[in-house]
This record gives structure tokens, C-alpha cells and sequence, in this order.
């Protein structure tokens, strides 16, 4: 279990971290979203041993974490760090030893997950010959050559095209299975929605919610979504008091909130316009309606 408790962190007297805390459980990936400056690249460089916090602790098995327990976490940052002109596999030894392996046990290791990745053709190859979604799998690669138990991604499929983002969901649904503690930051919400068990909205360094996507896209109370064509314009007074209206090719979605009760009576109403309802269901908000409404202070639509 890896713990964080009541995180800290100031620059020039303006805090970027306020009293932040939350848990990773053995095979859980925790997701972390926020807009630009929400403190989320400075919570994972706090999480990597990069920087210092201010205040706070993180519990990491047990133990207090300090840079001395580097092995046990490897860091995928937004801004990559390979050598143009070094041999990647001159290079994975490299960032293995950085993280405590012996030369030949991390040549080893490199070889094979080379291998297992269909990339030993690359053994010889230099970083800066690389396409960008080989270097990016290269980065990944150096990021758990050693085998650590926390893995922490910042915007990992930036630059992947689809093929290649396939393969890295499946490598973190991999490492999930192996009991690893997954941090993964993105502004990508429909990956963020699909990968992570718990999710957590920063905003101006603090938490606006903390939960599984399916506890934060919760409704508070009943909303529809009805999908109709054709009618007269009858009922548009009635939806425009509801909520809102959309139109997509000659078809209209309405959205409302009300109980179930009142169901019916809107119903017959759109009927008696003439319209026909093609479908009816409970609306679930996404998560990027979510994000929006904790991060603008308003609803998206």
C-alpha cells in the first residue's frame, strides 16, 4: 500500500500543494487529473523523489519513502530523458544501474523484454534514430526494467498512435495483475475513465474529489436523456424550462431532471407534439462533464 498524507509544497510563497492524501493499493491504478498548474506534475516528481514536500508524508509498504528507496519506484515523466546518441541498449543498462542493478543482471533483463516487446532489433540502434512512439516505448521500458512495485506515468500515451496506445493499456493492465501500485496522470478522461479503479480531480493544488469514475459520475438526482425526431415545436417551451436541447442530424437529444413520477407526463407531452421517441434511459454524466463542473465551477454540457 503506498499512503500519502497531508502533502505540502510551496514556490515563491504561492502553495501548489495543500494538504493532499490519498492511498494506492497493491494492483490498483490510481488516476490523476487536473487542469495545467494543478499541482499534478509537482505531486509526481514529489511521489519520484525529484523534489521535496514541504510537509506531509508517504508510506510506501509500511516504510517512509526517501530517495534512498529509489528502486522501489520507477517514474515515466512528461518530458522524456533519453540520450539521442546512445546505444538504447547501452542505455537501459545505464538507467538500470541508476536504480541499483548489477550491470550484467539489467543487460540480461533488457535483452529479454526486448525480446518479449519485438524490439531487439533496436539493441544497437540510437535513441535519436527512433520513431517518437519507439522512443516513448523505450522510456516505459527504462521506467520498470528494475522490477519496482510503484509505477508512476505522466501522460504516458503522448505521441502513441493508436497501436502503440493499445499496447501500453495492456502493458498497465499487465503490471496491474503483478500487484503493482500505478499512478497514471492524463488529460485524456475516456482513457483515464477505462484504466483507473479510483480517480483524483486536483485542482489549484487541493482535491475536489476522490473516488471511483463511477462514484463521481453519480447523479445527484434523476436525469434523463431522451432521443426523438420529428414533432412540431410544441414541446420546446416545456425542455427549454427542463434543461437543455441538442440537435445532430435532424435528430434531438433532451436532457431533464426530475422524478420518476413526472416521467410520464413529459412523455405524453413530446407525443402529443408528434414526435417519435427512438430511446429513453437514465443520463450518466462523463467523466470529462465532471472534471469541467469541479474545475470551471460550472456544468458542461
Amino acid at each position: 500500500m503506498l499512503k500519502v498524507n497531508v502533502l505540502t509544497k510551496s514556490y515563491k510563497g504561492k502553495t501548489v500543494l495543500k494538504d493532499v492524501s490519498f492511498a494506492v493499493a497493491n494492483g490498483e491504478v490510481l488516476g490523476i487529473i487536473g487542469p495545467n498548474g494543478a499541482g499534478k506534475s509537482t505531486l509526481l516528481k514529489i511521489l519520484s523523489g525529484i523534489i521535496d514536500a514541504d510537509g506531509g508524508e508517504i508510506v510506501l509498504d509500511g516504510k517512509s519513502l526517501s530517495i534512498s528507496d529509489s528502486n522501489t519506484w520507477g517514474y515515466l515523466p512528461e518530458e522524456r530523458g533519453l540520450y539521442p546518441q546512445m546505444r538504447l541498449l547501452d542505455q537501459l543498462i545505464h538507467f538500470a544501474g541508476l536504480k541499483g542493478m548489477a550491470t550484467a543482471d539489467a543487460k540480461k533483463k533488457a535483452i529479454q523484454l526486448l525480446q518479449d516487446w519485438k524490439m531487439e532489433q533496436y539493441c544497437a540502434s540510437k535513441a535519436g534514430d527512433l520513431s517518437k512512439g519507439n522512443q516513448q516505448r523505450i522510456q516505459f521500458l527504462t521506467t520498470i526494467l528494475h522490477n519496482p512495485s510503484l509505477i508512476i506515468l505522466d501522460e504516458p500515451f503522448s505521441g502513441l498512435d493508436p497501436i502503440q496506445t493499445d499496447w501500453l493499456q495492456e502493458q498497465i493492465h499487465l503490471f496491474r495483475k503483478q500487484g503493482k501500485k500505478i499512478i497514471y496522470s492524463s488529460h485524456h478522461m475516456d482513457t483515464v475513465e477505462a484504466l483507473c479503479d479510483r480517480i483524483l480531480v486536483l485542482h489549484d493544488g487541493a482535491i475536489k474529489a476522490y473516488g471511483t469514475a463511477k462514484e463521481l459520475c453519480r447523479q445527484p438526482i434523476g436525469m434523463w436523456q431522451v432521443l426523438l425526431t420529428g414533432g412540431d415545436t410544441s414541446w420546446h417551451a416545456m425542455v427549454q424550462i427542463l434543461n437543455i436541447k441538442e440537435q445532430d442530424s435532424g435528430q434531438s437529444r433532451i436532457r431533464f431532471s426530475l422524478g420518476n413520477a413526472a416521467l410520464p407526463a413529459v412523455i405524453a407531452a413530446i407525443e402529443r407534439s408528434g414526435a417519435t421517441i427512438e430511446s429513453i434511459k437514465r443520463y450518466k454524466r462523463s467523466l470529462y462533464e465532471v472534471f469541467v463542473q469541479l474545475t470551471s465551477g460550472t456544468d458542461a454540457e
